[in-house]
């Protein structure tokens, strides 16, 4: 179970549950450093990324865009197909208090600095108030998530 918060330089990853769901919880992180270097040649960063502070926002955060692939009129209801595609788990690696502060944007954590926080979850369903991020030609669903 989560405790205590991110910070500002922590890496928060999100993986999505069906390819959580396919790997040993022990593995689960070992994708993250692969997520966050394909994460940050796109823009909105995909999968999460770098913490970081805004001084419009009460508190730190980490932009992402979760792509989803089976929508679902009711995200209520016991949908396996919507559970396996539109739910995320969360990979954190924290920055930790030893590094030098000027280290922040260039850090790169390996696998092992990693956790997996299964019990952390953010689902994910299409909005229209964001058709604008959608692709038409794709069935994904798109949302934009603020940590």
């Amino acid at each position: 179970m989560f405790s205590g918060s991110v910070r500002t330089c922590d890496i928060v990853i999100f993986v999505r549950a069906d390819y959580s769901s396919a790997m040993d919880p022990e593995d689960v992180c070992k994708i993250a450093p692969h997520l966050l270097a394909s994460t940050t040649a796109h823009g909105p960063p995909e999968h999460g990324g770098r913490v970081k502070t805004r001084d419009d926002l009460p508190g730190p955060y980490v932009s992402a865009t979760l792509l989803g692939i089976h929508d679902s009129p009711n995200i209520s209801a016991l949908d396996p197909d919507l559970e396996n595609t539109g739910t995320y788990s969360v990979c954190v690696s924290p920055f930790g208090t030893t590094r030098p502060a000027n280290t922040c944007s260039d850090w790169t954590p390996n696998a092992s600095s990693f956790g997996w926080y299964p019990n952390v979850q953010i689902h994910v369903r299409f909005s229209r108030s964001n058709a604008h991020l959608a692709v038409p030609t794709h069935t994904h669903t798109h949302a934009r998530a603020l940590l």
